[in-house]
Formats: C-alpha cells, sequence, structure tokens
C-alpha cells in the first residue's frame, strides 16, 4: 500500500497530500528488505515521468518541492552516502530539487506554520 502512494507523488497537489509521502516512505523502508528500499528509490529518482515532474517543479514550482522534500532529502542522502547508485544526470536532478524545496521554505516558511515542524 505505501508503494502505491508514493508512486503517485507527482499527482499529490495538496500540502497534506505531500507532507504524507514521507510517513509512507518511512513505512516502506522499515517493513521492506534493503534491496526493495533500494531498487524503489532508483525506481522515483529514473522514471521518465518523474523526472519531468521534477524538472517542471524546479522550474516553477518550488512549492511542491518543499512539500514533499522529505522524500528528496532521503534519496539524495542515499545517493551523496553511496547507497543508491544512480547516473550523474538523476543525481544532479535530485540535488537541484532539494535546494529548490529548501530555499522555498526559507523564502517563505512553506506559508504555513505547521510547515516548520514538517521540515
Amino acid at each position: 500500500m505505501a508503494l502505491c502512494g508514493l508512486r503517485r507523488a507527482g499527482a499529490a497537489h495538496d500540502p497534506d497530500s505531500l507532507a504524507d509521502l514521507m510517513g509512507k516512505w518511512q513505512e516502506y523502508e522499515m517493513t521492506r528488505s534493503n534491496s526493495d528500499v533500494l531498487l524503489f528509490a532508483r525506481d522515483m529518482v529514473q522514471d521518465v515521468g518523474m523526472c519531468a515532474h521534477i524538472d517542471r517543479a524546479i522550474a516553477g514550482n518550488a512549492g511542491w518541492l518543499r512539500d514533499s522534500s522529505g522524500l528528496w532529502c532521503r534519496f539524495h542522502a542515499m545517493i551523496v552516502d553511496g547507497e543508491l547508485t544512480v547516473d550523474s544526470v538523476c543525481a544532479e536532478r535530485v540535488q537541484r530539487a532539494v535546494e529548490c524545496g529548501m530555499t522555498d521554505f526559507e523564502s517563505n516558511g512553506g506559508n504555513a506554520p505547521q510547515h516548520g515542524g514538517a521540515m
């Protein structure tokens, strides 16, 4: 079930459903084998549709990246630690997604006090 919710990350648009992604990811990470977690994370950061969605968000929807940043931060950490191996284009995209989401949060606090706790 957690997997299905995460696969629809690009379709989530409101802050509550985006914030829920991290909870789904945490559940998935705690209940699956490390090989399943790595396979899923690799699929997420290499999926053509998700890559296009992230690129569009970087270009003009930083709020989406801010509200789903827990997921991108975790994937970025996995890449930086060498736990998750992806090509440089994917690694750079995830890094830009994290930077964009964090910059947006720093500029406006997410436009709501609850974002501080979520970040």
